[in-house]
C-alpha cells in the first residue's frame, strides 16, 4: 500500500509530460467563459483590470485565453497592466506572442515584453 500511496503522491506533484496539452491543466472552458463574460460586462478598463486581479489571475490560463481577455480593454495601457496581472499564470509562455497581437502600438508590445521579462 505505501508503494501505491507514493506513485499517486508522485502523479499529483510531477509536472505534466511534454505530451500532454497545456489546455489539460488550464483553467476549464466553462469557467473561462464566466470569466470572460463577467470581464466583458465591465464598462471601463480600470473595472476590467479589477476583475482580472480578483478572478482570472487566479487560475492558469494559455496564452491564447490570456489574449481573449486582453481583447477586450479598450486601450493598450490597461491590457499591459492586465498582463503583468496575468503573466505568472500563463502554461505556455512559448505562445506569447498570442497575447502581444493584441497590442495596437509596438511601444506597447515593447512594454508588455519587458513586463514579462523578454527582449
Amino acid at each position: 500500500m505505501r508503494a501505491r500511496d507514493l506513485a499517486d503522491d508522485l502523479t499529483r506533484t510531477r509536472p505534466p509530460l511534454a505530451s500532454q496539452s497545456p489546455a489539460a491543466i488550464a483553467l476549464p472552458a466553462k469557467d473561462f467563459d464566466k470569466i470572460l463574460n463577467g470581464l466583458k460586462k465591465e464598462a471601463f478598463d480600470e473595472g476590467k483590470l479589477t476583475y482580472v486581479e480578483n478572478f482570472a489571475a487566479t487560475r492558469p490560463l494559455s496564452c491564447e485565453r490570456a489574449a481573449a481577455l486582453l481583447k477586450c480593454f479598450t486601450f493598450d495601457e490597461g491590457r499591459v497592466k492586465a498582463v503583468k496581472v496575468l503573466s505568472p499564470k500563463l502554461i505556455d509562455r512559448h505562445n506569447f506572442n498570442d497575447v502581444l497581437n493584441t497590442f495596437v502600438f509596438e511601444s506597447s508590445k515593447a512594454e508588455a515584453r519587458k513586463a514579462v521579462g523578454l527582449k
